[in-house]
């Protein structure tokens, strides 16, 4: 597929293979019209409704190289109780079609009649007949054991991991999947050629779905769930015919006759080996360049697993000087932080003399708490690395217990910090009421003595902020935990060493060669004071 928006599931394509199929062995050299009843259906994220029956048809022949049909002149229209903008598609009941007799040479409803109550199902059946002027394809899962069994294993992993039903798993237990005999019993009853065929692989189904399920609504998750549908329609393939099977396909005819309806039945299922065996031909005679792009998008989905699967953890660490309601304001706005990671929170306490340790264990007793010894010796990077190896977080946050982030901060700055692999660091602005810039670049640590000029440097550097290797001094800063554990030493003057940590953490000091961006979408009520 070279398509950038890969609308489709790799089951839905292998439905809509089979009505191109159908098309392909009956409907030679014709424009016929085509109506499919329940086709209406959702993106692979939700954000939509589109009509799969043109575009994988269409795909279809491209793929196959059919050139015995013209499906892009022939007409092609969608009933479903949905209501849909897309040109082609009605809204209405399939149980009360809104067609005259004989309207369409071919009638399909592809995975819908299990979604129809079981006291409608004669009525829905007898309606695609009754439309059809031709021939009429029915495409469902079977109510035997095996399908049952995974689709129950399925329903619950969803419900497990996301507190949700999925909806049409949950209406296939409510209604019952169909039965193979009793839809044949009814079809028979309107049309004289009636015929089908099994069709999918059950366990290939399940492998998939299983692993699709893990990210199901992951946010960063779109490209690898379409690149899955991808990888398995091109490279694993959508011709497996062994038992145990997913579908079972009823086709009748109103106008073949037997040896005709036979010899096109054959054709399908002969055209569906023919397309597996040009599939393993390809497979293990393929050129070097699409083996290194099948080994690349391989490559890709592995990395896209491993992080999705194994969930970046952020820490943030709430830098305390004075505890309190101040501590206690900015630790509420964390832990209602919207995240979708684990946000791990700790408090780094630099007081002296504040009881904060106490204000945990009563009012906070799942945060971590970190305190180090007094140590006027300790170096400003021997400290961050000493609260870094008491936290588990990948990313780390150091916040002042002043600073209000917006709901969605950390989120923001997670984001922001993962738009380009090299970047290590992302430092927001930091506006205080009176305006004032709180956030600065420096080359080297400054002078004690530059303290009360600090605003005139940070004006400096806003209009010419340094490159490479830089000092950052901020109220709040996002990093990767890399950053900080492949630190050379920080020449801190002698001067500077004799004073404690929670006199120099009166600003947070990080360095090394960071890209820090100003974020402007967070200027506005970054800090109360």
């Amino acid at each position: 597929m070279t398509k950038e928006e890969f609308s489709w599931t790799y089951d839905q394509f292998e439905r809509y293979y089979v009505l191109g199929r159908c098309v392909a062995c009956f409907f030679k050299n014709e424009k016929i019209s085509i109506l499919d009843v329940g086709g209406i259906s959702s993106d692979q994220v939700g954000e939509k409704l589109w009509l799969p029956a043109r575009e994988i048809l269409l795909e279809f022949q491209r793929q196959s190289n059919e050139k015995a049909f013209s499906l892009a002149e022939s007409q092609i229209y969608v009933v479903d109780l949905s209501f849909c903008r897309e040109p082609g598609a009605i809204q209405g009941d399939g149980c009360f079609l809104p067609f005259k007799n004989n309207s369409f040479d071919l009638v399909a409803s592809l995975d819908t009649l299990e979604h129809v109550h079981p006291d409608s199902r004669e009525q829905f059946i007898i309606e695609l007949c009754r439309v059809s002027r031709d021939m009429v394809l029915i495409a469902a899962p079977l109510g035997d054991k095996n399908v049952e069994l995974v689709e129950n294993v399925l329903f619950e992993q969803i419900k497990q991991l996301y507190g949700l039903e999925h909806q049409q798993l949950r209406q296939h237990r409510e209604y019952g999947l169909p039965r193979r005999e009793e839809v044949t019993k009814i079809l028979k009853t309107k049309i004289s050629q009636v015929g089908g065929f099994f069709w999918g692989s059950l366990d290939r189904f399940f492998f998939f779905q299983s692993i699709k399920n893990l990210f199901l609504f992951h946010p960063q998750a779109r490209w690898l769930l379409q690149c899955l549908d991808k990888f398995i329609i091109n490279r694993v393939g959508s011709f497996d015919r062994n038992p145990p099977y997913s579908h079972y396909f009823w086709l009748a005819s109103k106008k073949r006759k037997k040896d005709e309806f036979s010899r096109g039945l054959n054709q399908i299922l002969e055209a569906n080996n023919q397309a597996a065996d040009n599939q393993l031909q390809n497979k293990s005679d393929g050129s070097k360049a699409s083996e290194s792009e099948y080994l690349s998008d391989l490559t890709r989905i592995n990395k896209e697993i491993t992080k999705l699967a194994h969930s970046e953890l952020v820490t943030a660490v709430v830098v305390a000087r004075k505890g309190g309601y101040i501590l206690e304001r900015c630790l509420n706005n964390l832990l209602t932080q919207e995240v979708y990671f684990p946000l791990e929170i700790a408090v780094w306490d630099i007081s002296e003399g504040s009881d904060i340790r106490y204000q945990l264990k009563v009012f906070f007793p799942a945060i971590t708490y970190i305190c180090l010894e007094k140590r006027k010796e300790i170096t400003t990077q021997q400290a961050f690395l000493e609260v870094v190896l008491q936290v588990k977080g990948t990313h780390l946050l150091f916040i002042d217990e002043k600073a209000m982030l917006p709901q969605n901060g950390v989120i923001t700055l997670f984001e922001i910090l993962h738009q380009d692999e090299s970047r290590k660091l992302v430092s927001p602005r930091v506006v205080d009421d009176q305006k004032h810039l709180r956030v600065g670049f420096f080359a080297k640590i400054p002078p004690r003595s530059t303290w009360n000029n600090i605003l005139k440097m940070l004006k400096l550097a806003e209009n010419k902020p340094i490159e490479g290797r830089v000092w950052t001094w901020s109220e709040c800063v996002f990093m990767k935990r890399s950053l900080l554990t492949s630190l050379r030493g920080v020449n801190e003057s002698r001067e500077e060493e004799r004073y404690s940590i929670s006199q120099r953490g009166k600003r947070l000091f990080f360095w090394g060669p960071a890209e820090v961006i100003y974020l402007e979408d967070l200027l506005v009520n970054w800090r109360e004071w």
